[in-house]
């Protein structure tokens, strides 16, 4: 599969943790463990049955017959009715939040072939969440993280993409970016080096 339609098909599939381009290339090419393995220059996931892009209306039935996230949202209810006793407010409060996370997958899902040519550079891989820290968001890169075993027969819109994001890790302002490229600067460097190699072959 093409690297634009699996970027869609990963925000139509997992729209909560593939928000946007940065989330799934985040997800992609620098987080080791994800499932997905180099096969014919391509990355693909053998484990998922689905291995093409679902239609808008499948994603948005999957997302709403989710039984693990409706089972979380009741036990949440419950949780806060009967454990902590935090009474009508807090329920309503805690189901707006679901609602909203609802409602900003389903634009996710509904707009995946709009945000798959949004520039990187306008996105800050950050969370916040109240009474924590702010949080980078991109997954420490390592020998193990895919960029960093790039293959020698890697299509070229796959290693377009790779050059997409080394150039946002390498040229973003944002802080959370520099202080990632300022700890894997070494890291960066090694993927900055294979590209060339694979280039000038």
């Amino acid at each position: 599969m093409n690297l634009k339609d699996s970027v869609i098909k990963s925000m139509r599939e997992y729209p909560s943790i593939s928000g946007n381009k940065l989330d799934v290339y985040d997800h992609l090419f620098l987080t080791i463990g994800n499932g997905y393995y180099w096969v014919n220059g391509e990355l693909i996931e053998p484990s998922n049955e689905k291995p093409n892009v679902i239609s808008i209306e499948d994603a948005i039935d999957k997302l709403f017959n989710d039984e693990s996230r409706i089972d979380l949202t009741t036990d949440r209810m419950f949780f806060y009715i009967d454990e902590l006793n935090k009474g009508e407010k807090v329920v309503k409060e805690s189901l707006q939040y679901d609602l909203k996370r609802y409602a900003q997958d389903v634009k996710t899902i509904i707009n995946a072939e709009k945000l798959v040519n949004q520039s990187l550079f306008e996105i800050e891989p950050i969370i916040s969440l109240e009474g924590l820290e702010p949080k980078c968001t991109l997954y420490p890169l390592c020998e193990y993280s895919d960029i960093m075993n790039i293959p020698d027969d890697i299509k070229p819109d796959w290693l377009e993409g790779i050059k997409e994001l080394m150039d946002y890790l390498l040229n973003s302002e944002f802080p959370s970016v520099i202080e990632y490229r300022t700890k894997f600067e070494n890291e960066l460097n090694q993927v900055v080096e294979r590209i060339k190699e694979i280039e000038n072959k």
